[in-house]
């Protein structure tokens, strides 16, 4: 068997909200993204104080730290990152869906256009691990 195996991404997406309920272990998660409006009078270096994003991985082997970089779509320019969460996936357990969640504070959105969040496990992106935000001017 091999020593590391990188996850798969099966669910991915950011979110107003994530919250984790003590009771029963299940995260409540509100307002998912697709697009951001700008502030009324807004058309440039807007900024999010914070966004919650979500995912849920399967299959991987070994220990990986998860982050996710926040791009440019068009430039690909990075504009931010999440702080590393230390993941271990104990081999033999492939099939259990682990839940992550990354929170990222003061995000930046210079001009309109397209965004991505792009999932990561040291360093590499994740294959399904990509989630794209249109950003509109005010």
């Amino acid at each position: 068997m091999a020593d590391r195996v990188k996850p798969v991404v099966r669910l991915f997406f950011p979110c107003d909200d994530a919250v984790i309920d003590l009771a029963d272990g299940k995260w409540m998660l509100k307002n998912p993204w697709h697009t951001v409006g700008m502030p009324p009078g807004v058309r440039e270096k807007f900024g999010q104080r914070l966004i919650w994003l979500y995912a849920q991985l399967t299959d991987g082997v070994g220990e990986f730290d998860l982050t996710v970089e926040l791009r440019n779509y068009d430039t690909g320019e990075r504009l931010g990152r999440s702080k590393p969460e230390r993941w271990d996936f104990a081999g033999g357990d492939q099939l259990t869906v682990h839940e992550v969640v990354f929170k990222m504070e003061n995000v930046p959105f210079p001009t309109p256009g397209l965004y991505v969040f792009q999932l990561m496990a040291n360093h590499a992106e994740l294959d399904g691990g990509a989630a794209y935000l249109r950003v509109y001017p005010g």
